[in-house]
């Protein structure tokens, strides 16, 4: 399954839900607790219920728990894009830097 990029709230969030239901994680405040689980549910991850600013109930969807299942560290994706993309630039700047010492020296 793809990875999902996921911030630290996120995290503590979903695996909370996982273990405990709506019960808040003691390293989250409310408002950060809710706004973690509005950002899953974007995601499709959760499913909860609110009455205004408490959380009444919150359960995980099919996709987090098949997620869950694949990836049980949450760890996020790598971004090989990124890597390969500085490679190439640092690798092109040496070649260059090489080419303009080697010239001048001629």
């Amino acid at each position: 399954m793809k990875r999902i990029k996921l911030t630290k709230e996120e995290k503590a969030t979903l695996l909370n839900v996982s273990k405990n239901g709506s019960k808040q994680p003691r390293e989250l405040s409310p408002i950060a607790f809710h706004f973690a689980l509005s950002l899953l549910q974007e995601k499709g991850l959760v499913e909860y219920k609110t009455n205004y600013d408490e959380v009444l109930e919150a359960k995980l969807t099919i996709k987090a728990k098949a997620y869950l299942e694949c990836n049980p560290n949450l760890k996020n994706p790598v971004p090989w894009k990124d890597i390969v993309l500085i490679t190439l630039s640092a690798i092109t700047a040496i070649s260059t830097f090489i080419a303009l010492f080697i010239s001048c020296s001629i």
